[in-house]
């Protein structure tokens, strides 16, 4: 990768190429440009698929988006994985625009395992600068997710700019629950709102993990609904400008610590 060549038609090739179980993406060390945004969509009508996409290790491999979302991976099927691992998604715009958003039409189904480790998110100016993205990892649907030692940076300034993590359910599905997440040993820096949680899900365990600067730690805005199992425990920090947690609706099982 020099930065200078758009690579979004050679990662929609690469995809093209895996089987239908799908398989490994893997970056070399360096910058990669991409121009456009990708979608990734695994298998319809129930195939068993996973996909991996590797990087050489965060700010080593970049994936680099000047003015669009990122890589948006749909799945339409239960058993489909999704992992996302040792890479930096940067981006030359101030907010509005998304790294990784993944949706499964199918929430809810037999549940298997799923993770983003060690990835950056940030400006391509270095973060806590200028550039930000509005979200880093948007979820919708998808079940058994860990996020493990991943970093979230926004811009300068004591409100901070954009989401980390924003999680959601399915609502015009049956059974529209997406369950089972686990934050650990995460970073969010200059965060307007670290973690998001919307409607319809449950289950999550947030633990070691960093909230500094930005506006609100964690969030579940009372305009959601459904959502259930929460625990906040095992040596957090928290030091926004705002709310550090900021629950505006009834949770069942809340445990913090």
């Amino acid at each position: 990768g020099n930065g200078h060549t758009n690579n979004s038609p050679a990662l929609s090739r690469a995809f093209a190429t895996l089987p239908p179980g799908g398989g490994c993406i893997s970056f070399p060390a360096g910058k990669f440009l991409f121009s456009t945004p990708v979608t990734l969509s695994l298998p319809a009508g129930g195939v068993v698929s996973s996909l991996t996409i590797v990087g050489s290790g965060q700010d080593s491999t970049i994936l680099y988006w000047a003015a669009s979302n990122g890589i948006t991976i749909n799945i339409s099927a239960s058993r489909q994985t999704v992992h996302v691992r040792d890479m930096t998604f940067s981006t030359g715009s101030a907010g509005g625009y998304t790294a990784l958003n993944i949706n499964n039409s199918q929430p809810l189904g037999i549940v298997t395992a799923n993770d983003i480790t060690h990835v950056y998110f940030r400006g391509d100016d270095g973060g806590q600068a200028t550039d930000y993205w509005g979200a880093g990892i948007y979820v919708v649907g998808q079940s058994d997710m860990s996020f493990d030692s991943d970093t979230f940076v926004g811009p300068s300034g004591s409100t901070g700019g954009g989401l980390g993590i924003s999680l959601h359910g399915v609502a015009n599905t049956s059974p529209n629950y997406a369950v089972i997440f686990n934050i650990s040993k995460c970073g969010f820096f200059q965060i307007e709102t670290g973690l998001e949680i919307g409607a319809y899900i449950q289950g999550i365990a947030v633990t070691q993990s960093n909230f500094t600067g930005g506006t609100t730690g964690i969030s579940a805005t009372a305009s959601q609904s459904g959502t259930d199992e929460l625990a906040i425990t095992g040596g957090n920090q928290f030091n926004t400008t705002g709310n550090q947690i900021a629950i505006q609706q009834g949770i069942a099982h809340l445990i913090m610590n």
